[in-house]
């Protein structure tokens, strides 16, 4: 195994750590958020508390879960493709990570030259985009719940 390898290979698996690491921080801090809103749903409390946290929370799942965890999960691709396949032919080749994540044009050549024809991966539908929703979903439903108590 020569340098770029091992260099791919060592990259590959400390975003892929990362990755785990991201999803795990998520899925840890939206539960103890929502322990937090089941208990705001006390009718003593103020339906205002609830709605601060509902917002923090989704704002937290919105703008901050699915675009980390998203670029995360495309970084760990743009270094694995390239340790099964060859691009130094390829003149659409994404020079780094960054261009992989944000040009969707040199992305899908990279792809398709891997013969990758998505990102998305039923596991990555899964806890990537369905678990965020149902958190979404269930803070929802909490705040229906409080504004109905009151």
């Amino acid at each position: 195994m020569d340098k770029k390898e091992r260099d791919l290979e060592n990259a590959w698996a400390t975003n892929e750590g990362l990755l785990q690491g991201y999803r795990s921080t998520f899925i840890g801090s939206q539960s103890f958020l929502l322990a937090i809103g089941v208990l705001l749903l006390d009718k003593s409390l103020q339906t205002w508390m609830m709605v601060v946290m509902a917002i923090i929370s989704g704002g937290i799942i919105v703008y901050i879960w699915i675009p980390v965890v998203r670029a995360r999960a495309l970084i760990v691709d743009y270094y694995k493709i390239q340790l099964d396949h060859d691009f130094s032919n390829l003149k659409n080749f994404c020079e780094n990570e960054h261009i992989y994540i944000h040009n969707k044009k040199c992305r899908k050549a990279m792809n398709k030259e891997a013969d990758l024809t998505t990102n998305w991966r039923l596991t990555r539908i899964k806890v990537d985009m369905l678990l965020p929703a149902i958190f979404f979903i269930i803070w929802i439903g909490l705040l229906i719940t409080k504004c109905q108590m009151n």
